[in-house]
């Protein structure tokens, strides 16, 4: 029976994904640094781990331990700031744990994944690494390294028989949203839902999973997502002068 990982599953997207597979004839383990918060996959039977991706030691014991047929990642913080005022300590923070985190899980999954001959690793970064967006530096350099970092692994893993994919969600209704809220509350975010352009998270997963039956290393699972990586891509201009205005707005 197939076995898979879900990091990061006590809220948000992972726990949407976790939900997803509840139903699946498929081994399902959940793991997060908020034990408390997968007490609900506790209660259906579901194996739930701690683990803070921040820590090596942390990522090491979970993968050693527990070797699965694929990983989902999406462990993130979103504090917000505009780049001037940010805490030199917490963007240190965001980077240990949307880049160093994803690269331990990578490092962590993927020699088991190659010595058995199967797998693959799903990590969620974000759009935001593409697109320049004010009070979002710090998230957006970490989502950026990490779109990098695989981008590269994917070129070294060709043509071997595991995979890494890359999925890029829009601004996604999710505890992450709320992070930004509770920080400097970035104006493009309340303009994009009062617009109706925040993503719900199940259309996110769902657009995610049926991304995983192409061969594409990243996804874009949602149509905002897919807008906005053209829109970088084709008409830089105009999507800044967007931004700009939203967050004036």
């Amino acid at each position: 029976m197939p076995s898979t990982l879900i990091i990061g599953a006590a809220s948000g997207l992972g726990r949407l994904w976790a939900d997803r597979l509840l139903g699946e004839q498929q081994t399902i383990v959940v793991a997060d640094r908020d034990i408390q918060g997968l007490a609900p996959f506790a209660a259906r039977g579901v194996q739930t781990l701690p683990c803070d991706v921040s820590r090596p030691e942390d990522v090491a014991s979970l993968l050693d331990d527990h070797p699965h047929d694929r990983v989902v990642l999406t462990a993130a913080i979103m504090p917000t700031s505009l780049a001037l005022d940010d805490d030199p300590a917490r963007i240190r923070q965001i980077m240990e744990v949307n880049y160093f985190g994803a690269v331990a899980v990578l490092r962590a999954a993927l020699p088991p994944m190659l010595a058995r001959g199967r797998g693959d690793v799903v990590v969620f970064g974000s759009v935001a690494g593409e697109v320049p967006t004010p009070h979002m530096s710090a998230y957006s350099a970490s989502k950026a390294a990490l779109a990098m970092y695989i981008h590269t692994l994917q070129m070294e893993l060709e043509g071997q028989p595991v995979s890494v994919r890359l999925v890029l969600p829009p601004i996604t209704d999710t505890p992450l949203l709320q992070q930004a809220r509770d920080t400097s509350n970035p104006r493009s975010f309340e303009v994009g839902r009062e617009q109706g352009i925040v993503a719900k998270p199940e259309d996110v997963v769902d657009g995610a999973r049926r991304g995983l039956r192409g061969r594409r290393g990243s996804i874009y699972p949602h149509r905002m997502a897919r807008v906005l990586h053209l829109a970088r891509r084709f008409i830089p201009g105009m999507l800044r002068a967007a931004i700009l205005r939203s967050e004036q707005a």
